[in-house]
């Protein structure tokens, strides 16, 4: 209560997905990617750095992993900043549309994919919308085309760059991590629970 109260102080709640969930428990429900409709945090497999639909983003950790699990945050602004510095070319496709897995999120009469930049400007500041693994999966659609070799650069450069600049870090129980979304990237290193009884699970 006190977790959703704080976040009421922050803005309006956002349904999830399509089914209009408020809040999501982030845990592993032993399903994979390769199950259409499960999403990256139903798993316990790392999670690529990402953001999510809303302009901010709130983690409350209530049990932390008896291995790994370790949450990585970087600002994509100074991530983008060293890719220009380094391969303006690749700046350049990271700011023209990529297609992502929409997981089976999306209304019946729209596409089951975005096709949307990764970098972009609005109101003359850079935002960002990434999700490594939803492009990577979009490619089970028969009508999106394969990943260029400059966009499979890009990406692989983004996500190299991203562990160079990234803070790590373990969130442990009572732990809340607030986040903006349109500069920050989260990610999360594979975890396991053992034996641990379902209420003490990550």
């Amino acid at each position: 209560r006190m977790f959703w109260g704080l976040g009421t102080h922050l803005g309006t709640a956002e349904p999830q997905d399509r089914a209009g969930n408020l809040l999501h428990h982030v845990r592993d429900t032993g399903k994979g990617l390769d199950t259409h409709h499960v999403r990256a945090y139903q798993t316990n497999q790392a999670i690529n750095y990402h953001n999510d639909g809303a302009d901010v983003f709130l983690l409350l950790c209530l049990n932390s992993a008896q291995h790994g699990g370790r949450s990585k945050l970087v600002s994509s602004a100074a991530a983008f900043n060293e890719i220009l510095q380094r391969r303006p070319d690749l700046a350049q496709v990271l700011q023209q549309p990529f297609y992502f897995d929409a997981r089976g999120q999306r209304q019946p009469d729209m596409p089951p994919y975005q096709h949307v930049p990764i970098f972009n400007y609005h109101a003359d500041r850079l935002n960002v919308l990434y999700k490594h693994e939803y492009i990577d999966l979009a490619l089970r659609f028969p009508e999106v085309p394969p990943l260029t070799e400059l966009q499979t650069d890009a990406l692989d450069l983004l996500d190299e760059i991203c562990d160079e600049l990234a803070l790590e870090f373990t969130q442990k129980p009572g732990d809340i991590l607030i986040a903006n979304n349109y500069d920050l990237l989260h990610a999360r290193s594979s975890f396991e629970d053992d034996e641990t009884p379902s209420d003490q699970k990550r």
